[in-house]
């Protein structure tokens, strides 16, 4: 097989290879859980990836038998169309009651869970099926919003009303910063403890930031202060409406997690140190993206001055939007001691210390591509991590 060939996903040769060998490795998998009650005990966590193009009468089986023997299981994932539909609801009659946590990503009737008395977290993708099912959401405690069109824009005042009990809400995709403007201004998310805005603007006047976005972000974050997870991003903001944000943010006490996105603007040494100094000392995860100068030291040498002062610093996520970063993982590693994980733009290192030697392990791309929560020892490094 030819390198372009092998790099061709939709080349129908390199499908086959790849679904067979998938294909036998997950048959094998089952019927290992089935015939090892040992290993079936480890297993905690399943994704289930069904696009079935025949009744695949024997997977079903053996996928529910197998799951009949999965005494510990506690997530579980479920990939699939519209035509999965029968086979995901014979597969979700059969998972054990021990489960607390079910992705959905086709359209699935929520009676489906009725039997499942642990369950905590439903992660319902595509509600838009059933529309008529939101109005039961009011004891919703996670919702995340992916838009892919700019001209239908987004009520966050609306939902607010109907999700009382809110903890963490993620509004991303091709969203214009306007949507700031249905934030509601009062405290009418008294649980929301998580925050993710990611907006997209396009190069003009209408959907640029404007200062009434950033007057109505505010005055929902100075009503919320006790969040403990906090990402923003505004591609064509300028810095000065960021730092403004920030003399806000500087005074949340519970902020464990902060991501900030300052634009695609090359920043001077003064903007920078502007910036730095204003970022919150309680965090112990810190995503800085913003267009870095690698044509002086002295932007390194603010920056680390500035995280150098963050006592709880764990994980480190440094993107460079247009130029090459000026730092390394080991440089970070050594300078920052209680680091045990660093990214830079795209790229993943765990930081394995031994007395006073560092070693930065990469992680494979594909891991990257593909990652899981539980691939990260801490989920508040994945849930920071994730769209990058």
């Amino acid at each position: 097989m030819g390198t372009f060939q092998m790099l061709d996903t939709h080349n129908e040769t390199f499908v086959g290879q790849i679904e067979g060998i998938l294909t036998r490795r997950s048959c094998e998998i089952l019927l290992h859980i089935i015939a090892n009650p040992q290993f079936a005990r480890l297993v905690k966590d399943m994704t289930l990836v069904v696009y079935p193009d025949h009744p695949a009468s024997y997977e079903i089986l053996t996928l529910v038998k197998a799951l009949g023997a999965l005494r510990n299981l506690r997530t579980l994932r479920c990939y699939g169309s519209p035509s999965s539909r029968y086979a995901f609801e014979e597969i979700l009659e059969a998972v054990p009651q021990t489960l607390e946590h079910i992705l959905y990503s086709t359209a699935l009737p929520l009676d489906l869970t009725e039997h499942l008395p642990n369950l905590e977290y439903l992660e319902y993708r595509n509600i838009t099926y059933y529309p008529e099912d939101v109005w039961v959401y009011n004891q919703l405690v996670s919702l995340e919003i992916t838009s892919d069109n700019l001209d239908n824009p987004i009520n966050i005042d609306f939902i607010c009303h109907h999700c009382p009990e809110l903890q963490e809400l993620s509004v991303t995709g091709d969203i214009w910063a306007a949507v700031c403007l249905s934030l509601p201004p009062d405290t009418t998310f008294p649980k929301l403890q998580s925050l993710r805005l990611s907006c997209t603007e396009r190069l003009s006047s209408d959907s640029a930031p404007k200062d009434s976005h950033f007057a109505a972000l505010a005055d929902f974050l100075r009503a919320h202060r006790g969040l403990r997870r906090l990402y923003l991003r505004f591609t064509n903001t300028g810095c000065g409406q960021i730092i403004m944000l920030l003399d806000i943010i500087q005074t949340f006490q519970n902020l464990d997690v902060l991501g900030i996105h300052t634009g695609n603007v090359m920043l001077t040494e003064k903007r920078l140190e502007d910036l730095v100094t204003r970022l919150p000392l309680t965090p112990k995860a810190l995503q800085l993206s913003t267009a870095w100068s690698s044509s002086t030291g002295n932007h390194v040498a603010i920056t680390m001055n500035a995280l150098s002062a963050m006592p709880n610093l764990e994980f480190l996520h440094i993107y460079g939007t247009y130029s090459r970063l000026p730092f390394s993982p080991e440089e970070l590693a050594m300078d920052l001691k209680g680091l045990r994980r660093v990214g830079l733009t795209r790229a993943l290192w765990d930081i394995v210390r031994n007395g006073p030697e560092v070693e930065a392990l990469k992680w494979p791309r594909w891991k990257i591509k593909f990652f899981a929560e539980s691939d990260f020892d801490d989920p508040d490094d994945a849930w920071l991590f994730k769209y990058h």
